[in-house]
């Protein structure tokens, strides 16, 4: 079996059973804490789980809203009236241009 060798802050070495890696225990010699590493290779196949990720990332800011359904990002052309999408400046079934929506116009909708 290996053993993590880990020192304390009085420079006392200590000889930790891998099981206990990424705890912090007492050192025997002074009774100061002693973190274990946890070794690399362990690093590299253990999976994240989904709380572990939330306490990394911490309070986060709420999701923004989610995206309009795609029939109230549709306007009608002004001289053929067929349904156009919002960002097109030129209707595609009469090749008309009608220009970008005012923003006042998009806060009405």
């Amino acid at each position: 079996m290996d053993f993590i060798y880990v020192t304390c802050q009085h420079g006392h070495r200590l000889k930790a059973n891998p099981s206990l890696s990424g705890k912090t225990l007492p050192c025997p010699a002074c009774n100061l804490s002693v973190s274990v590493p946890v070794p690399q290779e362990r690093l590299s196949h253990d999976p994240l789980s989904d709380t572990g990720v939330m306490r990394i990332l911490g309070e986060q800011p709420p999701l923004p809203p989610p995206p309009q359904p795609l029939g109230s990002r549709l306007r009608p052309c002004p001289r053929c009236q067929t349904q156009v999408r919002n960002e097109l400046t030129v209707c595609s079934a009469c090749q008309c241009y009608i220009g970008h929506t005012p923003d006042y116009m998009r806060q009405l909708r």
